[in-house]
């Protein structure tokens, strides 16, 4: 694989992801005692003295508001003054090498091995991501929605699987329930029908306070009722598929949260395929936004009573 263009590296710094890659990152977690970060050099014994120096020179350079507002200004002059392949060398030795864990399989293996030999476990994530704002997916049609583009996203993610499965057998281990892998609902949902969908079920823009059999309602009623029950269905296809491929392969799937005029959509979506497969055991992990002000109720509804009826875990 090649690196991406700049449309790819701005959308990196702004936000971790780049949308070109099969699999972009790997987030990491702790396995069994806490990480204690105060003692560097075991919490940072993974690492080369180059990774820490680039480390360093990234963080420093995030601190500077000048920089980060101008960063996208300045990977655009930089890819248009330098030759591709000293632009290319840049952003590896930078911010690009920085986040992302390679651009291989091979690579992401050796990573990852590194990493469990320092306690640590590994995220594999593909992170097809596309940046638009509110306003803009309000506006849009529902008509256009790149069904062909979700479709392929649909294959990348399985891809992630595999990887997934190979970072299983890290360390000569064989731990499939206990490894992750993470997603992105917008990856195979549109963020212009999440965008639609979220004021069904959550009006006050936050967390859906409704039961899963309730919230498939309120959001097939909106679909049908403006013309996209289509779209809705295709996207409820692309999601049951990836899921299916989850709980095939032994392995856990983890859902970040989103932006917050999508997030309500994206909640409702996720409680539904954990009431179809955590039924009797965690395949569907959600991103649960304790500090918003409907959690309460929230969790009163999707935590209390699926203990109580042995449904499904969240």
């Amino acid at each position: 694989m090649t690196l991406c263009g700049v449309r790819g590296v701005q959308q990196f710094l702004k936000h971790g992801t780049s949308p070109f890659f099969r699999y972009a990152s790997f987030r990491l977690a702790s396995t069994g005692a806490a990480m204690d970060f105060a003692d560097t050099r075991v919490a940072y014994s993974s690492h080369t003295d180059k990774e820490l120096r680039r480390s360093l020179l990234v963080l420093k350079l995030s601190s500077l508001d000048t920089f980060v507002d101008r960063s996208l200004q300045l990977m655009s002059l930089g890819e248009t003054l330098l030759p591709a392949r000293l632009y290319e060398k840049l952003m590896k030795q930078t911010f690009y090498g920085q986040f992302i864990a390679g651009e291989t399989d091979a690579e992401l293996l050796e990573t990852a091995e590194r990493f469990f030999a320092a306690g640590i476990r590994s995220i594999p994530q593909a992170a097809i991501e596309d940046e638009l704002e509110e306003e803009e997916l309000l506006a849009a049609d529902i008509g256009d929605i790149p069904e062909k583009n979700l479709d392929r996203n649909v294959v990348l993610l399985e891809e992630c699987l595999g990887i997934g499965e190979k970072v299983t057998e890290c360390g000569g281990r064989n731990d499939h329930h206990n490894t992750k892998v993470a997603f992105k609902v917008s990856a195979v949902v549109h963020p212009k029908l999440l965008t639609h969908l979220s004021p069904a079920v959550a009006p006050s823009g936050q967390l859906p306070v409704a039961t899963v059999a309730e919230l498939s309602a309120m959001m097939e009623r909106h679909a049908v009722n403006h013309g996209y029950i289509d779209a809705y269905t295709r996207a409820l296809e692309r999601l049951h598929r990836l899921m299916q491929k989850v709980e095939a392969s032994r392995l856990t799937a983890l859902f970040d949260a989103e932006y917050s005029y999508m997030q309500p959509a994206i909640c409702a979506l996720v409680l539904i395929m954990q009431s179809e497969y955590n039924k009797r055991q965690p395949v569907v992990y959600n991103t649960q936004q304790a500090y918003l002000k409907a959690s309460l109720p929230f969790y009163a509804i999707h935590i209390h009573q699926p203990l109580c009826s042995t449904d499904y875990l969240i």
